[in-house]
């Protein structure tokens, strides 16, 4: 079974956590969205809310699995992502 890691940071900076890792790529999916939809919503209180993140969000809700091994977004200066890594 594929596994998937996924992630996101500030580009040119390692992650400020570890990968997480996915048993499937809609799970990556579905956590990607969701850090997506919470940054938007940080982004919205701050008042620095741009399109980048509904653009990054319709866009993850329309992925699926011949999508991947790998994808990525880069949306108020971090890159979203997820991999497959080689085994």
């Amino acid at each position: 079974m594929a596994r998937f890691a996924c992630g996101w940071n500030q580009p040119g900076y390692l992650p400020e956590s570890d990968p997480v890792m996915c048993d499937t790529f809609d799970e990556a999916k579905e956590l990607i969205t969701d850090e997506l939809d919470r940054a938007a919503d940080d982004a919205y209180t701050a008042g620095t809310s741009t399109n980048e993140f509904d653009e990054g969000i319709d866009t993850a809700e329309d992925w699926t699995d011949s999508d991947g091994p790998y994808w990525q977004l880069y949306a108020d200066g971090y890159v979203y992502w997820i991999n497959a890594p080689e085994e």
